[in-house]
């Protein structure tokens, strides 16, 4: 569990969550997210709401959320509030957070066992060329998505970079080179465990192999990715896709006109 200590200590109040406070107007979940990232470098998403309680130290009234990690590494972003931050095991929390001052619906959640999942991760190959990025529409959507990167389900003992580049040549015929992880969530749509991977093709004409569950193959910038992704897309991917197409599209400026059998 993601833990922060203030440089301040109220009566004896140390190690904590990290918190920020929701101003009138602002959506709490937001907040939190935001607050998270720029306190420790952690990208967050909401699983669910725990509800709220009067903190029995500090007066204020608090509502908890359940996150799951996205990616980066825990860092002390804002050095002049906080101490340190760290992860700490679950089984170690009141080393740092007495038992007593623990909100009832968190030490339920945290009683909870952790198992391992019994569905393997999906791996996602963002591949760029030129000024735009590779999608593919499924037959069957999932809830509001349709849209979405070549993926498919990581193999037992599988690098996620290779996974990317076989499920990519399997979707829509494409070679790619699998470059770096970019990073790991629980997508919010769909509930899985999603490995994000940045590749660059390599030979081949993109087209949909998978006619099983494919219908189309498109080429699209990122400006309509939105459009066409409404759950949005996961912010590492899209910092990835705005610097990569910015930078390869500027050196091939005939990468806009072209289409996928000329690739």
């Amino acid at each position: 569990m993601l833990l922060v200590q203030r440089r301040t200590y109220f009566r004896g109040l140390s190690w904590q969550f990290p918190v920020g406070v929701v101003k009138p107007g602002a959506d709490a979940v937001d907040v939190v997210t935001s607050e998270v990232a720029s306190e420790t470098g952690v990208y967050a998403v909401v699983r669910t709401d725990l509800g709220q309680r009067v903190h029995p130290i500090t007066g204020a009234l608090c509502r908890y959320f359940l996150c799951d990690h996205l990616s980066g590494e825990v860092r002390n972003l804002d050095p002049i509030e906080n101490g340190a931050n760290l992860w700490a095991r679950l089984a170690d929390l009141t080393r740092y957070i007495p038992a007593t001052q623990i909100h009832d619906a968190v030490r339920t959640v945290l009683e909870i066992p952790v198992t391992d999942s019994s569905r393997p991760p999906i791996v996602a190959a963002i591949i760029v060329d030129g000024a735009r990025v590779a999608l593919v529409r499924r037959r069957i959507a999932e809830g509001e998505l349709s849209w979405q990167f070549p993926a498919g389900e990581l193999h037992p003992g599988e690098h996620p970079t290779a996974g990317a580049a076989r499920e990519t040549r399997e979707e829509i015929g494409l070679d790619v080179q699998g470059e770096a992880v970019l990073g790991e969530r629980v997508h919010p749509a769909t509930g899985r465990t999603m490995i994000y991977v940045a590749c660059s093709p390599l030979h081949g004409a993109a087209r949909v192999v998978d006619t099983d569950e494919l219908d189309a193959f498109e080429w699209c910038t990122v400006d309509e990715l939105d459009d066409r992704v409404p759950v949005g897309v996961f912010p590492p991917v899209r910092e990835h896709l705005v610097t990569a197409t910015a930078t390869l599209g500027a050196s091939d400026p005939s990468a806009p006109e072209r289409g996928a059998e000329d690739l």
